[in-house]
């Protein structure tokens, strides 16, 4: 599981960011742990054992420890941590740049910024979100979660439709592939069909409406599946929120 420092000797103002990172790690559906430090010597202490973390959320302006001094003694053990600053000034972000800060947020901040700025870090450390492999062409295939719309039973194979307009064709039985996207996000939806609901638009009578295609919905529990796809659409607002 990846892990996130954020370190901000205001609690108000580390808890406002780790609401805002939830948020959007839930979106996303990101495993990640979240560990707020209040101080930039327990931050270190921390580290000190556990190892540097991959992504770290450092205010500048805290007592006796600064964000700065904190990123120093990163760089002194880590060159891949990548570093955010948060700050109520920009006064200080030539020394953020020197100690190779990947990011600068400025207080008070919105969600889309705070989203911006972790999606550079998970650029910059290689996070590449959950993944199934299988065997695509006689060669392993990695194939993320988020890049899969749905999934087609055609006897002993299955297809797999991605966003990138992909169709791969797999030697699998779709029960199998059920198994393996073990997340909230895909339902079985029919005999030979799972979607991923994070790319329906719509119902439209039996079927749900998905990018130039449709997908049927099994007769049997049909408001059970619908209701089930309600009930996801509602959680993912109340993240939102």
């Amino acid at each position: 599981m990846l892990k996130i420092a954020i370190c901000d000797d205001n609690a108000e103002d580390s808890q406002n960011l780790k609401k805002r990172l939830e948020s959007i790690l839930n979106l996303e559906n990101i495993d990640a742990n979240l560990l707020v430090f209040s101080s930039g010597e327990q931050l270190i202490a921390y580290m000190q054992t556990s190892g540097v973390m991959p992504i770290c959320f450092l205010d500048i302006y805290m007592k006796e420890v600064s964000g700065v001094d904190v990123a120093r003694w990163i760089r002194q053990r880590d060159n891949t941590c990548t570093i955010v600053f948060t700050t109520t000034s920009s006064e200080h972000m030539a020394q953020g740049w020197e100690v190779g800060a990947s990011h600068y947020l400025l207080k008070p901040f919105t969600e889309n910024e705070v989203k911006e700025a972790l999606t550079r870090c998970l650029r910059l450390v290689g996070y590449r979100g959950k993944y199934i492999e299988l065997m695509v062409n006689r060669q392993p295939r990695k194939i993320l979660l988020s890049d899969i719309t749905y999934v087609e039973s055609q006897n002993k194979h299955c297809l797999i439709y991605t966003s990138q307009n992909e169709e791969l064709r797999v030697l699998i039985r779709l029960g199998s592939v059920e198994e393996l996207l073990d997340d909230a996000r895909f339902i079985r939806c029919h005999q030979s069909y799972i979607v991923n609901m994070d790319f329906v638009e719509n119902v439209q009578e039996g079927d749900f409406v998905l990018p130039n295609t449709l997908v049927p919905i099994r007769r049997k529990n049909r408001c059970d599946i619908i209701r089930y796809y309600e009930d996801y659409c509602i959680e993912v607002v109340r993240r939102r929120v």
